[in-house]
């Protein structure tokens, strides 16, 4: 996997050169899949993020506290049958998303205890946004999708009081820093990939996102919006109603209506066109959808889906660096030159 300095000048190439989504937290996906205990401001502070948080005037963090994780997410097994949320890295197999074991913490410990990790929840974002606001550029901080982030809707409740102590966080820092005279360009998000009204499964705008208070923008992971026979227009008359839905939801129970696109994307290899995907981005910018987040910039081969089928072609470009159709479909769009085609 390229380095983020390669990544970034990879990202810039396709004219993707405004905004860069990246996760930092405790945990690793990649290989050697090593557990980073340090806290976010440390993070941040050290040269490994610097490549993304200074070379991009707007950076959205999906972003993860140290703080609550040693307790039980790093030694905690998964349910016997369960495949929920497992990950197996390394040989090892543990529960993926750190959110599911604070939760589950949250749900189980004593009054007491939950005040006292949330309190400590809440002063590692002040700490992150406060250092982040002196900047001047702008920083989202957000979870990952909710309703997969925390699969079990029982443990709701419990996941929404942490991420409203991480939102208290994010708003005194920032706060805090505007009264010492800095930018502090520093915003909040809530991610969800259920719309209200979806047949069958709760959404996490509406059970979740509803009782916070002090978001700045909702963002929507699309990936339920997207059919595998969708036709560009049929993709577009998706994406326009799901916009329409989340904006009228917000409108009625006070919450932002300024949007995110969080995550969407397709196999390349299955739709070598990207016609779909321009669809996307053509509906998103004319429905007023602020960011834009693809899925992904590299090519993840051995990847599969949830039925163990072939998911490595989302990329942009193979892992050495060479573009993919769809990579050469977004540099024609958003390269250098492209404000002229259009």
């Amino acid at each position: 996997m390229p380095d983020l300095a390669a990544a970034a000048a990879d990202a810039k190439s396709l004219g993707a050169d405004h905004v860069v989504r990246t996760f930092i937290g405790p945990w690793s996906d990649n290989p050697p899949y090593d557990d980073d205990l340090r806290t976010l401001l440390d993070k941040t502070a050290s040269g490994d993020y610097r490549p993304l948080l200074d070379g991009f005037p707007v950076v959205m963090l999906t972003a993860y506290d140290s703080v609550s994780y040693p307790s039980d997410f790093r030694s905690r097994e998964p349910e016997a049958g369960s495949r929920v949320g497992v990950c197996e890295q390394a040989g090892r197999v543990r529960v993926c998303h750190p959110s599911l074991s604070i939760s589950r913490n949250l749900a189980a410990l004593p009054e007491e205890e939950v005040e006292r990790l949330l309190g400590a929840v809440r002063s590692e974002f002040r700490m992150l946004s406060f250092e982040l606001a002196k900047q001047d550029r702008t920083f989202i901080l957000s979870n990952w999708e909710a309703e997969n982030d925390v699969p079990d809707a029982r443990l709701w409740p419990a996941y929404t009081r942490y991420l409203q102590a991480r939102l208290e966080g994010i708003i005194e820092g920032r706060e805090a820093a505007r009264r010492e005279g800095y930018p502090a360009k520093v915003f909040t998000a809530f991610e969800f990939t259920i719309v209200p009204g979806f047949a069958g499964k709760p959404s996490g705008l509406v059970e979740i996102g509803s009782k916070l208070r002090g978001l700045d923008y909702l963002s929507y992971s699309a990936w339920w919006s997207i059919g595998s026979d969708y036709n560009a227009r049929t993709m577009q008359d998706s994406f326009r109603s799901a916009f329409q839905t989340i904006r009228g939801f917000a409108r009625r129970n006070g919450l932002p209506e300024r949007l995110i696109l969080g995550e969407f994307g397709e196999y390349w290899d299955a739709n070598p066109t990207a016609e779909r995907l321009r669809a996307i981005v053509d509906v998103s910018i004319a429905e007023g959808v602020e960011y834009l987040f693809n899925w992904v910039l590299y090519d993840q081969p051995g990847e599969k889906d949830e039925l163990g089928r072939d998911a490595s072609h989302f990329g942009k470009f193979s892992l050495d660096r060479t573009l993919t159709p769809q990579g050469k479909a977004f540099r024609e769009w958003f390269g250098e030159g492209a404000g002229e085609k259009r």
